[in-house]
């Protein structure tokens, strides 16, 4: 999650990918001007630049 002035963007990393399903990481991001919901995209890899921090996940 990335957050600016005008727009809350979010990394989703789904845990279902490949064919059939959509690629790994999708893009969308939540508008504060007028609460809209827009999604960007998916892509199967992130791009070197972005820095995405480990995610410990929780065992059931």
């Amino acid at each position: 999650m990335a957050e600016s002035d005008a727009e809350t963007l979010f990394l989703i990393q789904r845990d279902w990918f490949g064919w059939p399903d959509p690629p790994e990481w999708g893009l969308a991001s939540h508008s504060k001007a007028d609460g809209k919901w827009h999604l960007w995209g998916s892509f199967d890899a992130v791009p070197e630049n972005w820095k995405v921090p480990e995610v410990a996940h929780a065992e059931n």
